[in-house]
């Protein structure tokens, strides 16, 4: 009797240490792992979806980033559209912040004009761009040009130069109507009518290439 108590005793003692054992086995699995405890199938659903959410975030960011190095604040690109992607304004003359556009404005800062706590974007509407001679003979009329819009003229970038049609002329024929005959013995030639012509007036607004409409934007 004592012996099967004893048995009994000993087997118990065995079972608790051995219940003990797979109990730290287990937590120390699951912190290794660091494998979470869902408590429903909706908790973890949501957790799948911030967490794909955030991923994306991430990734928009940096590939925004890396546009932004490889594309500078100050960059002009042409638009078939009518609006500017995102990342981009209107070249429209607009008054902006400073401090929103921060980039921008340390691209070009008071360069076309300012108010107060903003400074303005170019204004290329209906323009066509002509790129810097830097005194190069290629913009025969490069030290007049005039104001950008901070007072610079000459020949810097921004500045602007009016419409002209380059010096230059045209041979005009006249109507000459001349008669000849013989008059008291004496050959004669009389001029019966002249006249000088003008050469053709048009009444167009500019002179002009053939073109067609784009929208100019710069990033910020």
């Amino acid at each position: 009797m004592k012996t099967t108590i004893l048995k009994s005793l000993i087997a118990g003692i065995f079972f608790i240490i051995w219940c003990s054992f797979c109990i730290l086995w287990i937590y120390a699995f699951n912190n290794w792992w660091n494998i979470p405890t869902v408590t429903s199938e909706t908790s973890l659903t949501s957790n799948l979806w911030n967490d794909t959410m955030n991923t994306i975030k991430l990734n928009v960011q940096d590939l925004d980033n890396r546009l932004s190095s490889v594309i500078p604040s100050g960059s002009i690109w042409a638009f078939a559209m009518t609006t500017c992607p995102t990342g981009w304004l209107k070249t429209n003359w607009a008054s902006i912040s400073s401090t929103t556009y921060a980039n921008l404005f340390s691209a070009i800062g008071y360069m076309y004009g300012w108010t107060w706590g903003n400074f303005n974007l170019p204004d290329y509407r209906g323009q066509f761009l002509r790129a810097w001679a830097e005194w190069s003979s290629n913009d025969p009329d490069r030290a007049s040009r005039t104001n950008r819009g901070d007072g610079t003229t000459g020949d810097v970038v921004g500045t602007k130069q009016g419409g002209e049609i380059q010096s230059h002329s045209h041979s005009i024929p006249y109507f000459d109507d001349r008669q000849s005959g013989l008059s008291g013995g004496n050959w004669h030639t009389t001029l019966i009518n002249w006249s000088w012509g003008n050469s053709a007036t048009t009444w167009w607004s500019e002179t002009r290439p053939t073109n067609i409409n784009v929208l100019y934007c710069i990033k910020y």
